[in-house]
């Protein structure tokens, strides 16, 4: 018996085709994975860094009252280790220039070495060509007109 060799033809498109279409779902499968672990990973950055932010924020306005809480130290404490996790290597070393020379912001180079912090983390959270606020910009909006 003799096969038509058009059903062979039409066997093979259809078994080339099967296989495509599992090559091309495996792949969307590790890029979909790959991207959703750099999403989770942006978030997660992102919420430390205003995390931070947040937490110098409310440290500096007990502080002022000469009352910091204990539970404002643990946001930051805990903000600050989620950055020294998954910050970016600039925010990081800004922090760390940060912490070893200023307890508080009570001073010009203490203002400029906090918004240097918050310049890195924008610039790492944004991008370096979407980036529209200067740093002259970032202590205005940080610390008013006054600082």
């Amino acid at each position: 018996m003799e096969t038509d060799p058009l059903i062979d033809i039409k066997l093979i498109v259809a078994v080339i085709a099967c296989i495509s279409a599992v090559i091309v779902s495996y792949i969307n499968y590790k890029l979909g994975r790959r991207t959703d672990k750099k999403s989770k990973k942006t978030e997660m950055r992102t919420n430390a860094y205003a995390d931070y932010v947040g937490a110098i924020s409310e440290i500096s306005i007990h502080s002022k009252a000469q009352q910091i809480d204990k539970e404002s130290l643990a946001k930051l404490t805990d903000a600050k280790t989620r950055i020294v996790i998954y910050g970016h290597y600039s925010v990081v070393k800004a922090l760390a220039e940060f912490d070893s020379k200023y307890t508080k912001l009570d001073s010009e180079q203490a203002f400029d070495s906090f918004a240097n912090i918050v310049f890195h983390m924008r610039q790492r959270s944004i991008g370096k060509n979407k980036l529209e606020a200067d740093f002259d910009q970032i202590k205005v909006i940080l610390f008013g007109k006054g600082s």
